[in-house]
C-alpha cells in the first residue's frame, strides 16, 4: 500500500487507562495521563482490542506508519467501487465503525477518492460522481484525486481515514480515538491555528466538536467526548457566529441532534442559561449575529416544498395567513419570505 500519504504519529507515545476504557464522559480525561510511553505496533493494538473490546481485528502497519484492516462486509449507504476508488469522510469513518462493531450513523453523503496509480479515468469518474455524489456533482464537483498530504491535513483524528479497495487505512491515533469515542483536533490543525496560545483552536473546529458529541449522543452513543486539550480550547469559548452555523448544521441532521448540540452549550455557559429548546437558540443567534439560517432536517425541507406545491406563491407572498400556516411546518423563516 505503498501508494497512500504517510502519516504524522508513525512511532509515536500515545496515552491509555486501561481502567477507564468503557466508563463514561467523566473519565475520559484519565486516559489522557496515564501509559504515556506506550508504542503503539500492531501487535499491540491487535491485543488492545481483543483484550478489552473482544474484537478479533487483523491490523497490519503500512511502511509509512498508517494501518490497514481489511473489510469483509460493508454498511448501508457505502457504495461497491472500482479498484483505486474510495471513500473519505464520513463514509469512511461508518466503514471503521463497522469493522469495529461500532454502532454508526449513516453517512449524510458520500465523498469519492481516487488513490490509484495511474490516471483517472476520466469517464468512470464522471459516472460514479453523477450516481454517488448527485449534489456535488450537479455543483460541478467530482471524484477528488487525493493529495500526497492527505493524513496530515485532517481536522480532526477520526477523520485521518479512508476506505479503498476493500481495506480500512487509518492513522494508529484514529484508531485509538475511534475506539475509546474521543473527538481530538489533529495536529496539523493544532500547528495551523494555536498562535502562540497554549489552547487556542479555531472557533469553527471547536463548534464543529461539540455538534459531533451531539450527534453522537443523539444517536444513542452516550460514551462520545471531547479529548482534554479539545475540551480545554472549547471552554475558553466559540463566537456566536460559529455557534450558529453549526447549529444550522445540526438542524440539517436532525431536531434531535439540534437539542443536544444546544444543551451543550448552554451546560458549558457558552449560551444562556434562559434558552430552552433549539428553536429559541435559533431566535435568540439571529439577533445576536448576521447568520442568516437556512437549513433544517430534511424531513422538515421535504414538508416545505410539499406546502409550497400546495399554496399559491404568487398571491400570498405578503400575506400573513400564509406565513402561520407555514410556521405550522418548519422552525425558520420560509424561503418565499425575506429574513429579517
Amino acid at each position: 500500500m505503498e501508494r497512500f500519504p504517510s502519516a504524522t504519529n508513525k512511532g509515536e507515545k500515545i496515552p491509555i487507562d486501561a481502567d477507564a476504557l468503557n466508563q463514561e464522559q467523566g473519565t475520559v480525561h484519565a486516559i489522557e495521563h496515564t501509559f504515556k510511553q506506550v508504542s503503539w505496533n500492531e501487535e499491540l493494538l491487535t491485543r488492545w482490542l481483543k483484550l478489552f473490546y473482544r474484537l478479533d481485528v487483523a491490523i497490519k502497519e503500512n511502511p509509512e506508519g498508517t494501518l490497514n484492516i481489511g473489510v469483509d462486509a460493508m454498511p448501508n449507504g457505502i457504495p461497491d467501487l472500482p479498484a483505486g476508488y474510495g471513500v473519505k469522510g464520513g463514509g469512511a469513518r461508518a466503514v471503521l465503525r463497522s469493522v469495529l462493531k461500532i454502532e454508526a450513523e449513516p453517512p449524510r453523503d458520500i465523498d469519492l477518492v481516487y488513490v490509484g496509480k495511474n490516471e483517472q479515468d476520466t469517464e468512470m469518474s464522471r459516472k460514479l460522481a453523477e450516481t454517488y455524489m448527485p449534489d456535488d456533482f450537479a455543483s460541478g464537483y467530482g471524484v477528488e484525486t487525493l493529495e500526497k498530504d492527505y493524513f496530515l491535513s485532517r481536522d480532526f483524528t477520526w477523520n485521518e481515514v479512508l476506505y479503498v479497495d476493500g481495506h480500512i487505512v487509518c492513522t494508529k491515533q484514529c484508531l485509538l480515538d475511534t475506539v475509546r469515542n474521543v473527538v481530538r483536533v489533529s495536529d496539523y490543525e493544532k500547528r495551523e491555528s494555536y498562535s502562540g496560545q497554549a489552547f487556542y483552536v479555531k472557533p469553527k473546529l471547536l463548534a464543529k466538536a461539540v455538534r459531533f458529541v451531539a450527534a453522537a449522543r443523539a444517536h444513542g452513543n452516550n460514551k462520545m467526548a471531547l479529548s482534554e486539550e479539545t475540551d480545554r480550547a472549547v471552554e475558553m469559548g466559540i463566537d456566536y457566529w460559529h455557534i450558529a452555523l453549526h447549529l444550522n448544521r445540526s438542524f440539517e441532521q436532525s431536531e434531535a441532534v439540534a437539542e443536544e448540540y444546544v444543551d451543550a452549550l448552554i451546560a458549558r455557559e457558552l449560551l444562556p442559561s434562559t434558552i430552552q429548546s433549539p428553536v429559541e437558540a435559533l431566535h435568540y443567534l439571529s439577533e445576536e449575529t448576521d447568520f442568516i439560517f437556512r437549513a433544517e432536517a430534511a424531513e422538515v425541507l421535504d414538508r416545505e416544498i410539499r406546502l409550497a406545491k400546495e399554496l399559491d406563491l404568487e398571491k400570498e407572498i405578503t400575506d400573513e395567513e400564509t406565513y402561520e400556516t407555514y410556521a405550522q411546518y418548519s422552525n425558520v423563516t420560509p424561503f418565499w419570505r425575506a429574513a429579517k
